[in-house]
């Protein structure tokens, strides 16, 4: 049987709307094809369908920023929250890396700091050194001055003054000494002690006991000398009139006691010149001294409770004194006033110092 194509109808509806348009061309489009006629594409509708493929292509091709998460998504099988941890590892690898570069400029700073330091220490020590240098050398090569020197005293004097015997012509010494000691004034209770000096300018020194005796000329048993320190002291107690005074300092009590008994027979000749006994005075270049044979024996006393051995002129007064003061100092003087004072004054010193 020959083929027929099949004849269809179109739904009155749709067939209705048709009727509304314009009339198609028969043989032509959908509406050709809905007329059970041979439908067959004109060129226009060939060429529109041509451009919607190529649209739709062209349009295939075009990718966003979201297309490429979705693939990446799914060809490496990620999430969202994959991608979230991710971003936040990168966050925290930078904020790490900041930290780390701070802490680094820091410890620069640091060891800026250090450095700035050791070079300042560096340089004062470098200038100390200089300057240390300097004074060193100006000390070596600078004159040598020295300044006249001053006795540490066995005890406080109230007035002194230097007394060189640089000026003093060989054996007048205790002339020259016995002025200053009788002639000089100064307030009543006050004591005046001159320091001795031997040498000239730079060698200049203060005497030693040992030279004091020799200069004075004294008849000084070696017992004595040898218990001697280098300390003494030489001066006057102003009271009614001026007392004269000598002091030493001792190394033996035992050898100075024996030793002073033995000087008994000398010590009133020695000192009739320093000290001006029985009115020995210079008369006409003449000096009146007691004659080896005087009467003036030395007696024991007691003065200030302490044991003394002295001289007494035709009257009773005393006029000649010493005393072996505390086992190490021995006192020589006019009169018991003066004893009293010295006493007095080296105990109050020696304790202060205790």
């Amino acid at each position: 049987m020959p083929f027929e194509p099949l004849k269809v109808d179109i739904d009155p509806v749709f067939h209705g709307q048709l009727n509304k348009t314009a009339e198609p061309k028969a043989g032509s489009g959908v509406a050709g094809v809905l007329n059970n006629q041979e439908y067959t594409p004109s060129v226009s509708e060939t060429q529109q369908a041509l451009d919607e493929i190529n649209h739709n292509d062209k349009k295939s091709l075009v990718r966003t920023y979201k297309d490429d998460i979705a693939s990446a998504i799914q060809a490496n099988h990620l999430s969202s929250i994959n991608i979230a941890i991710a971003e936040n590892e990168k966050m925290h690898s930078q904020i790490a890396g900041d930290m780390a570069g701070k802490e680094s400029e820091d410890q620069s700073g640091s060891r800026s700091k250090l450095v700035i330091t050791l070079s300042i220490i560096l340089v004062v020590i470098a200038v100390l050194a200089v300057a240390i240098t300097y004074f060193i050398q100006k000390k070596d090569t600078a004159p040598t001055t020295t300044e006249t020197p001053i006795a540490v005293p066995i005890l406080s004097a109230d007035y002194k003054d230097e007394f060189s015997t640089n000026t003093i012509v060989k054996g007048r010494f205790n002339s020259a000494l016995s002025s200053r000691l009788n002639d000089l004034k100064v307030p009543a209770g006050s004591i005046y002690s001159p320091y001795i000096t031997v040498g000239t300018s730079s060698s200049k020194r203060l005497a030693t006991a040992n030279e004091f005796i020799s200069l004075a000329e004294f008849n000084t048993p070696d017992i004595v000398k040898r218990a001697l320190t280098t300390d003494f002291m030489a001066g006057m107690y102003a009271y009614d009139q001026n007392q004269p005074f000598v002091v030493f300092k001792t190394t033996s009590f035992e050898n100075t006691y024996a030793g002073m008994l033995e000087w008994e027979l000398n010590l009133e000749k020695d000192f009739t010149k320093l000290f001006r006994l029985n009115g020995g005075n210079e008369i006409g270049g003449t000096i009146a001294l007691l004659s080896a044979s005087s009467t003036h024996k030395f007696q024991d006393g007691v003065v200030s409770n302490q044991d003394v051995r002295l001289l007494r002129d035709a009257s009773g007064k005393i006029m000649f004194i010493y005393n072996i003061l505390n086992k190490d100092t021995v006192i020589i003087t006019t009169g018991d006033q003066a004893l009293k004072e010295l006493i007095l004054r080296i105990n109050k010193e020696k304790g202060a110092k205790r």
